[in-house]
Formats: C-alpha cells, sequence, structure tokens
C-alpha cells in the first residue's frame, strides 16, 4: 500500500510539473534551448517555427492585454491567457499570418530575454534573429539578453 501511495504522489508532482511549467509552448522550448548553447549563439526564430507566419510581435513585462490587442488589432486573448497585464519574469511572443493570429505564449526572460524592443512594433521571418549575450546576473546564473542582429 505504501508503494502505491508513494507512486501516485509521484505521479502527481510530474503532472503538476508539467502543467505548471513556465516553458508552454514548443518554440519557447526551442528558443530556451537554443539560449542554454551559450554566448554569441544566434537565434532564427523562423527555424524555430513549425507553422507560416509573417508578423512576431514582442511585448515587454507589464504590458497590458488591451495594449497587446490595440497593437495587434485583433481581440484574441482569453481570459485566462494572462491576467491584467504580462508578468513581470515573461515577454509574450505573438505570430500572425495574413492579420490572424496563429499563435502566442509567455516566454520566460531567464531562459532569453526579449524585453526592450517598444521602438519596433513587430519582427518579421527574415529579421527575427537575434545574438544571446550575458548581461548581468540572475538566480541561475549570467542574464541571458537577446540581441537584435541588423
Amino acid at each position: 500500500m505504501k508503494k502505491i501511495y508513494l507512486l501516485f504522489s509521484f505521479i502527481i508532482c510530474i503532472a503538476f510539473f508539467l502543467c505548471c511549467n513556465k516553458i508552454n509552448s514548443s518554440v519557447s522550448f526551442a528558443i530556451a534551448k537554443k539560449v542554454s548553447v551559450g554566448e554569441d549563439t544566434t537565434i532564427t526564430i523562423a527555424n524555430l517555427t513549425n507553422f507560416k507566419w509573417d508578423k512576431l510581435y514582442i511585448f515587454s513585462p507589464y504590458a497590458n492585454r488591451e495594449s497587446i490587442e490595440n497593437t495587434i488589432g485583433i481581440k484574441f486573448l482569453k481570459e485566462n491567457d494572462i491576467q491584467e497585464y504580462v508578468s513581470e519574469g515573461d515577454t509574450f511572443l505573438v505570430f500572425t499570418k495574413d492579420d490572424k493570429v496563429i499563435h502566442y505564449f509567455n516566454h520566460p526572460r531567464g531562459k532569453g530575454d526579449f524585453s526592450g524592443y517598444k521602438d519596433i512594433k513587430y519582427f518579421t521571418p527574415e529579421n527575427a534573429k537575434f545574438k544571446v549575450v550575458h548581461e548581468g546576473h540572475n538566480l541561475y546564473g549570467k542574464w541571458p539578453k537577446l540581441i537584435i542582429i541588423k
């Protein structure tokens, strides 16, 4: 009986971890994997997606729901997609194709920090290229800032 209880507890812990894991997108996971390779790694977003897109919008922490939808010009967020605003620890990425939202997710800044691109309305598959540069430290080591490659 004790073994069954331990097995059940283990399964619940694994399920909780999988459901609550911050990386909730295969694209986010692929970005994090590239970031983990180290400094000066090039990340070409178009190479990490398995869908066609023509615009990528990147929203920094504290962007609110209204500003996200106004920027894109489409009301698409569901009640539980984000709270009132993007969390301090995340950036929010939205992919569109032909003015339709096709994929979006929170990406943890500690796994690649896209924040700070307020002057760029959106990226295209041709210019969504970044380089990993470590700036400062976080709890897990060096802070992985993603810098645009021009």
